[in-house]
């Protein structure tokens, strides 16, 4: 890949990430504000995470273990982060 086009395709990503959030930033106030539709969008922040980072875990070997939300995340009385166990402290 010469020069020219390596700075072509970051110029296009830029363009393409820019647009993403451009168009979420004016057409975010029209979205629904109740129902099965905003219950996804709350949830697709967590869902893209989990799909970028857990092939790359189950890759290295790490043992991925899921929970039902039900009694932590939904209720907030603690959370997901309160059953991670850090590999080093401060």
């Amino acid at each position: 890949m010469t020069n020219h086009q390596a700075i072509a395709v970051i110029l296009l990503s830029a363009f393409f990430v820019y647009s993403i959030r451009f168009l979420g930033l004016a057409l975010g106030k029209r979205l629904p504000k109740t129902g099965v539709f905003k219950k996804a969008m709350d949830a697709l922040p967590g869902t893209i995470f989990a799909a970028l980072v857990f092939p790359g875990l189950l890759a290295a070997g790490c043992e991925v273990m899921t929970y039902r939300g039900d009694e932590l995340s939904l209720k907030a009385e603690g959370g997901p982060t309160c059953l991670t166990r850090a590999l080093v402290r401060d």
